[in-house]
């Protein structure tokens, strides 16, 4: 059974996981550091949290930010100062290594945005293993629910080759940016990453 509930703080190793089987953050190391990180970014200034269980376990995570409302998650930033903290006594991989321009791109990205949106979408994925359910789906439905509630007109969102970015084209997205990268997500399969910025407006 598919139930979609708010985030809970107890859910980070969960979605830790599914990050690194969708994008392989960390490769074999079992902390899981870069996948945490990825995680507490995107809740950094996060006003709506869900996620999608089946049968109780987490599948899936839909993270957004409300713009019109400055948002300070202090506990997860504090939480990835101490992460941030950590990394320093572990080596990175080649692929974490690889993606320090990513900040840079994606900023260059929003500067070629035409107007200032109402919302964000920071974080939106469906582990691999469940997959063809209708999660995605219903978590994006609830995010929908909520910008209607809180008169949320437009929001954007960032993507790239490496997740299922023909899904925003399907649910009317329109893309907005785009830019041609060097970053990679797999080691031996140095495919260049293109990276998208997509907008409801």
């Amino acid at each position: 059974m598919i139930k979609i509930r708010p985030l809970n703080e107890s859910d980070e190793g969960d979605i830790a996981q599914i990050l690194n089987k969708t994008w392989n953050f960390d490769g074999e190391n079992d902390e899981l550091l870069e996948s945490r990180m990825y995680f507490l970014e995107c809740m950094t200034n996060a006003s709506y949290a869900r996620v999608a269980t089946v049968d109780g376990k987490v599948a899936g995570v839909l993270i957004a930010a409300n713009l019109q409302e400055e948002h300070r998650n202090w506990n997860v930033i504090m939480r990835s100062i101490w992460l941030k903290m950590k990394q320093f006594f572990i080596p990175q991989e080649e692929v974490a290594q690889n993606w320090e321009g990513e900040e840079q791109i994606l900023q260059t990205l929003e500067e070629k945005l035409s107007k200032n949106y109402d919302a964000e979408l920071n974080l939106f994925v469906v582990s691999p293993e469940f997959r063809g359910y209708g999660i995605g789906s219903k978590l994006y439905r609830q995010f929908e629910i909520y910008l209607k509630k809180q008169h949320l007109k437009s929001f954007f969102l960032h993507t790239d080759t490496g997740c299922a970015y023909k899904f925003y084209e399907h649910k009317g997205l329109k893309r907005k940016a785009m830019k041609k990268s060097s970053c990679f997500y797999a080691i031996k399969d140095h495919k260049p990453v293109t990276f998208f910025i997509y907008g409801n407006v």
